[in-house]
């Protein structure tokens, strides 16, 4: 029984054995890396640009603050790559965008807020000055700094530097005209149609960089208590 077994069995050849022996290597050890090699088994810049796929890191794979301004390139991300309404005021520094990041031009009266372009229509710099002490009145000046008296109805007007590089020209003097009225509600002279008025753009009793105001009566005569408004166009 025993012998007749032997003679019909057929045992694998030795080139089958060791064909099957690589077989099973290589499926264990297939098995054996799709398991084994996690993270810790890549190497430190192991996988550079030339190994991601165009399109295989979406913005779900990028980590919140992951991408910071040291890693954008300069000049990287333009006006086409930013969505409409994308970027907000929170999303900006403070300072972030000054006069050397605005192209000439690009601010428009369009792009400025309706209540803004009010604001600059208005008067370049305006005051009320009280003949008392004599003061500017605050809340009712904008672009002036200090009023004084030289003398009988003179009073010397300071701009801001902000509106006198505006206002005043290179030799000290206006180059822009001054309005002036009378202020009746502070005025308590007794002189009948006072006036005041600006001394043109030549100085006389006020010194360099600075508005002159004359108050006097309808004939000439200096009078200390005429208060008055200004008003820079």
């Amino acid at each position: 029984m025993k012998s007749s077994f032997r003679r019909n069995v057929r045992l694998p050849s030795p080139a089958m054995i060791v064909a099957l022996v690589a077989l099973f290597v290589a499926l264990g050890g297939s098995a054996f890396a799709v398991s084994r090699v996690g993270t810790k088994q890549i190497k430190k810049s192991a996988v550079t640009t030339a190994k991601i796929r165009n399109g295989a890191v979406t913005a779900a794979k990028i980590g919140a603050g992951a991408v910071t301004g040291a890693k954008v390139r300069q000049n990287s991300i333009g006006g086409s790559r930013l969505f409409d309404g994308s970027v907000g005021q929170a999303k900006m520094q403070t300072d972030s965008v000054g006069e050397a990041q605005l192209i000439d031009g690009s601010v428009t009266g369009q792009k400025i807020a309706e209540s803004t372009r009010l604001d600059l229509k208005g008067a370049l710099a305006y005051g009320l000055v009280d003949f008392a002490v004599p003061s500017l009145l605050p809340g009712s000046t904008s672009g002036f700094s200090e009023v004084s008296r030289s003398g009988a109805g003179i009073y010397c007007l300071t701009p801001t530097p902000e509106v006198a590089a505006l206002a005043i020209g290179p030799s000290g003097n206006p180059v822009r005209p001054m309005l002036v009225s009378v202020e009746w509600g502070r005025t308590v002279s007794s002189v009948e149609y006072p006036f005041a008025l600006p001394n043109g753009s030549a100085r006389g009793s006020c010194t360099q960089g600075q508005y002159e105001v004359h108050t006097e009566s309808p004939t000439g005569v200096p009078n200390n208590e005429i208060s008055f408004v200004v008003a820079i166009p």
